[in-house]
């Protein structure tokens, strides 16, 4: 009875271990960001991009251009630090969007705040956010991601249709940011 019980207990163990894999996989490898998954109970969206160029420093490079092009120029929205030993970029930064319109065809905006990391890494450039609040131009107060964009989060209520349309244009936004690093290291610009 305890052989059975120890095989039962490996058993829930090593399933549990590679469901864990296969969502980690999972995240790594999605091509646009289409849902919030949670990562010890934070919204972490990541994107791996194959590098073509096999030099690493040559491809940091070209990470460090493109984030000094996006996020160097106003101080005051975005915060940059590099990291040359580690060939990490970290960021800090706001945007404020602009949502789809509502069932009154009323566009709001919201303020989103983000942290970027991006990093070189075994070939692949790993593109990585997370920490976002939004702060509606109404309220003073910020709501985390993981109240707002979240599966669970958009269920039936009061705000569904502003949960969904902040939903749907950070998932645009960020689909772009990361589209936009990816040609930059293709091209090698």
């Amino acid at each position: 009875m305890t052989r059975l019980k120890s095989i039962t207990i490996c058993f829930v163990f090593l399933f549990t271990l590679l469901s864990g894999n296969s969502f980690a996989q999972d995240l790594l490898q999605n091509n646009k960001f289409t849902y919030a998954p949670l990562f010890d109970n934070q919204v972490v969206l990541m994107k791996e991009i194959s590098l073509n160029n096999a030099d690493p420093n040559k491809s940091f490079q070209i990470v460090k251009e493109w984030a000094k092009e996006r996020y160097a120029s106003d101080p005051l929205i975005s915060n940059i630090r590099y990291d040359n030993t580690n060939k990490e970029i970290i960021v800090k930064s706001r945007i404020e969007l602009l949502l789809p319109e509502n069932e009154n065809k009323v566009r709001e905006k919201v303020i989103m705040t983000y942290h970027l990391n991006t990093f070189i890494l075994n070939g692949k450039c790993v593109f990585e956010v997370k920490g976002i609040t939004y702060k509606l131009h109404n309220t003073k107060k910020n709501v985390k991601a993981e109240d707002t964009i979240t599966q669970s989060a958009l269920v039936s209520g009061p705000q569904q249709e502003l949960r969904i349309n902040i939903q749907r244009s950070t998932f645009y936004f960020l689909n772009e940011l990361a589209d936009s690093l990816e040609t930059a290291l293709k091209s090698g610009i």
